[in-house]
């Protein structure tokens, strides 16, 4: 059953979350968002060992869990970075199967754009901060979420980048290759 392995390496790598007061944020060579492919260099179903050599050593890691990346203890003002590595089969090699960009907020709940990862954009200029606007004119064909809380590009299988929208700005992105329940 592939849903219980997933959820197995999505909450492993949350327990990683409360020592992320020693990481740093990702030091990429690219910050290019590639749609249902890749996030500045990681790629999805790539192994653990080519994901976090593209993001560097700086990160809360695990081999079996993936890594969070972030400046902060509360991943507060400077947001996070992650990749989720899963056994989606009991015969296949654990694989990147989620790769996610998160907005910083403050300490009322205010989101930040004025952060590092905000460079991280797609070929048309979508990122964290960007509006409603500028991602529905660069995606003419992206499809609304159920409830209002984003927008979503679906790929090949099971593939699909969803941009979370909040006060009509990108707040966070999340690219899957699985379906994640």
């Amino acid at each position: 059953m592939k849903l219980p392995r997933l959820l197995a390496a999505a909450a492993a790598l949350a327990v990683l979350v409360p020592t992320v007061a020693q990481a740093a944020l990702p030091q990429p060579t690219s910050r290019l968002i590639v749609a249902n492919t890749s996030l500045a260099g990681v790629v999805l179903n790539s192994s653990y060992a080519k994901a976090h050599k593209a993001w560097g050593t700086g990160g809360v890691c695990s081999p079996t869990t993936g890594c969070v990346y972030s400046k902060d203890a509360a991943v507060a003002t400077n947001g996070s970075a992650s990749f989720t590595i899963a056994q989606v089969t009991t015969t296949a090699k654990p694989k990147v199967v989620q790769i996610s960009l998160r907005a910083g907020t403050t300490a009322s709940g205010t989101y930040v754009f004025d952060q590092a990862l905000t460079r991280y954009t797609t070929s048309k200029g979508i990122g964290l901060g960007s509006t409603t606007a500028q991602l529905k004119h660069a995606y003419a064909h992206i499809h609304s979420e159920a409830g209002g809380f984003g927008y979503y590009l679906k790929g090949t299988g099971a593939r699909q980048t969803t941009f979370n929208v909040n006060k009509g700005r990108v707040v966070g992105i999340f690219m899957n290759s699985v379906h994640l329940g």
